[in-house]
């Protein structure tokens, strides 16, 4: 997996963290690690993954085909 984008998520409150991180599953997003908490503040760590490396363009030598 190659990250693309990071977020951390914060509320003060559970259900507000909840909203938050369906949210952002819906667009793509992925859980990171498990929900942390500070003195005040809840977080949780999300990511959005991407290609792991550029798919690279095919090279075909003329009078040939490429199996299925």
């Amino acid at each position: 997996m190659r990250i693309v984008e990071y977020k951390t998520v914060t509320a003060d409150n559970w259900t507000t963290l909840d909203k938050e991180v369906n949210r952002l599953l819906s667009q793509g997003y992925q859980l990171y690690g498990n929900p942390y908490f500070g003195d005040s503040t809840l977080a949780q760590a999300m990511v959005k993954a991407g290609l792991r490396d550029p798919v690279p363009a095919v090279e075909t030598v003329p009078g040939t085909t490429i199996a299925p």
